[in-house]
């Protein structure tokens, strides 16, 4: 491979990696109505398990306080049940790094919630620190870890 070619190879790696996280952002947020309602029944598991597509089989989701979930049908159990009402997810900022078949990740994470019962509306602020795999040619996510800078609910500040 010449240096041209490595560095486009590169490159088509890191915007593939940039689509995985946009794509799993996506089905993050397609498992909640517009009317801020969780959807049900066929429907939502046929989201759970685009959203789950993202990852390796054997994924490690390091959300710190709120625990650590390990595989592929222990994450689309967590994605399903996850209580909220409505959620939006922003990454940004994305600092990604190739070596061969392996990537490395950092994501400014924002994340707008509406919790299930309540519908308190609460912001999230932090990063995700991913590693990547590239199985049969798609890249995937191997370990997501949250780094929370803040959690609160609107209108109140997030420095104490």
């Amino acid at each position: 491979m010449t240096d041209i070619e490595a560095r486009i190879a590169k490159l088509e790696a890191i915007e593939a990696i940039r689509s995985l996280k946009a794509r799993y952002a996506e089905f993050a947020d397609a498992k909640y109505t517009s009317e801020h309602r969780k959807k049900t029944g066929s429907e939502l598991e046929r989201i759970v398990n685009a959203q789950t597509a993202c990852f390796t089989e054997d994924v490690e989701w390091d959300a710190g306080k709120f625990g650590i979930i390990k595989g592929r049908k222990a994450l689309a159990e967590s994605f399903a049940g996850k209580p909220f009402w409505f959620t939006l997810h922003a990454y940004t900022n994305p600092i990604i790094e190739v070596e061969g078949d392996t990537a490395t990740g950092r994501w400014l994470h924002w994340l707008l919630l509406s919790k299930e019962g309540t519908a308190e509306p609460v912001h999230l602020m932090g990063y995700t620190h991913d590693r990547y795999r590239r199985v049969d040619g798609q890249w995937l996510i191997s370990h997501m870890r949250l780094e929370v800078k803040f959690e609160v609910p609107f209108g109140q500040p997030w420095t104490k």
